[in-house]
C-alpha cells in the first residue's frame, strides 16, 4: 500500500496523471480509508478533499501524529504553508510534551 501510494505520488509529479490514479487506487483496493491515497486523487483532479477529511478523522483517532502530516500536506497542497508549518510545529510540541510525561525524570537522562 506505501509502495502504491509512493508510486502514485512520482508519476503525479511526473505528470503521468492516469497512472498516479491507477496507483492510488490500487493502494485505496488494499486500505480504503487512507488519507495519503485519497489526497493523491485529490490532487490528480478525480477527487474532491472529502474523503480525505472523512479519512483523517479516523486517524485522528488512532494515529495523530500522523493524521498532523497529512492535515499539513493537506495545507501545503491547497496553497496554505504557513499553515501548514504552524500544524506541524504544534504536533510536535504537543508529542514532546507527552513523552516527558511519560519518561520518569529519575532513570532517564532525557528529562530536565
Amino acid at each position: 500500500m506505501d509502495a502504491a501510494i509512493g508510486r502514485g505520488a512520482a508519476l503525479l509529479r511526473a505528470r503521468r496523471r492516469d497512472e498516479a490514479v491507477a496507483s492510488f487506487r490500487d493502494a485505496l483496493a488494499l486500505f480504503p480509508d487512507h488519507p495519503l491515497a485519497h489526497l493523491g486523487l485529490a490532487v490528480a483532479g478525480h477527487a474532491g478533499f472529502e474523503p480525505v477529511e472523512s479519512a483523517l478523522t479516523i486517524l485522528d483517532r488512532t494515529k495523530p501524529i500522523e493524521a498532523a502530516l497529512v492535515r499539513a500536506q493537506v495545507l501545503a497542497v491547497q496553497g496554505h504553508g504557513t499553515e501548514a508549518s504552524g500544524l506541524l510545529a504544534g504536533a510536535i510540541r504537543r508529542r514532546a510534551a507527552g513523552i516527558r510525561r511519560l519518561v520518569d525524570p529519575a532513570s532517564s537522562r532525557f528529562c530536565k
